[in-house]
């Protein structure tokens, strides 16, 4: 993959992670000559000339509000593998032929104008990349677990800065049963999407290793969480847990936990059990100082960062950490 592919991508997964609803602008591109690598910026319709461009793999669009529909026949970009859209372009539907691209493998959308998901991405049966950043999206569709190919997925609906600064009030968004079906999800990051709670069928999503649950209103995990035997990371921050969650102790192989921006009232017994915790992050978290001494039970544990926690200091016992290289 060539650098200018994977600078694309880049953008399109910086743009999407950090909410942005200004338009990513790359240089002009000369579309008079056929490229591997296109980038549609500035221009108010679709060029028709380029569906006939077999070379063709990834397709960016970082252009504007006029910019409001694709052609009906894109499936002619038959070796297209990664679609981009950014910044404020005004397409809200796709054409039925866009479910037609079978070599598509990654997707990546970030608008300020759609409000429902695109049917004609649940049926990108090969593809295994989605990232999904729409802040005024009204539900996320109940057949998401239909891309059951996928091994990236990101999905994030709600900005709430964004909402306070414009008196936008869309309730919260949650993630549908049908997840159970995307077995083959290593990475799944559900940030900023005002989560109340996770569906239980989280815990079928075997193959999962990193999740990010960042910048909800969770307070509490399903149980069925210590389904995921193949989890190493798990990322809490900026949620509404006041109580650490209990269900985590039975994901065996979780390795680093982040839990900054919480609250710590109490660490209930058994996190002795989580044999694996190397990496415990909580900074700016308001913590009970007595709740920690449950956290030195977590014997493995190699790096705690308690930064920004108001702590005059560490209750006793933290020389029981051992393996403690960085507090």
């Amino acid at each position: 993959m060539n650098k200018k592919i994977i600078a694309i991508i880049f953008t399109s997964i910086v743009l999407m992670c950090n909410a942005q609803s200004e338009t990513y602008r790359f240089e002009p591109q000369d579309l008079s000559k056929e490229s591997e690598v296109v980038s549609l910026d500035d221009v108010n319709k679709f060029p028709e000339h380029i569906l006939g461009w077999k070379k063709m793999k990834v397709l960016s669009i970082t252009t504007n509000r006029e910019f409001t529909e694709l052609p009906k026949d894109i499936d002619r970009l038959e070796n297209l593998e990664t679609f981009a859209m950014s910044g404020r372009t005004g397409i809200v539907n796709f054409p039925s032929s866009f479910a037609r691209l079978n070599k598509l493998k990654t997707v990546s959308i970030f608008s300020v104008y759609m409000k429902q998901m695109p049917p004609q991405i649940l049926k990108l049966k090969n593809l295994e990349e989605l990232r999904f950043f729409c802040p005024y999206l009204e539900n996320y569709p109940e057949n998401l677990g239909d891309l059951q190919n996928l091994k990236i997925l990101s999905l994030a609906g709600r900005n709430e800065q964004a909402m306070k600064e414009n008196a936008f009030k869309y309730p919260p968004l949650s993630i549908p049963k049908s997840i159970r079906k995307l077995k083959k999800v290593e990475t799944f990051s559900a940030a900023n999407n005002m989560l109340q709670n996770l569906p239980d069928e989280i815990g079928e999503m075997k193959s999962l290793k990193t999740l990010n649950l960042s910048k909800n209103h969770l307070k509490n995990l399903p149980e069925r969480l210590s389904m995921l035997k193949n989890l190493t990371e798990i990322n809490l921050d900026g949620n509404h847990f006041r109580e650490f969650p209990v269900a985590l102790y039975y994901v065996e192989n979780l390795t680093k936990i982040s839990y900054s921006n919480n609250t710590i009232t109490s660490i209930p017994g058994g996190i002795d059990r989580m044999k694996n915790l190397k990496y415990f992050y909580a900074s700016k978290s308001k913590i009970v100082p007595a709740a920690l001494n449950e956290l030195y039970n977590a014997s493995n544990l190699e790096v705690i960062d308690f930064s920004d926690c108001q702590l005059e200091s560490m209750p006793p016992g933290i020389e029981k950490l051992k393996n403690l290289k960085q507090l």
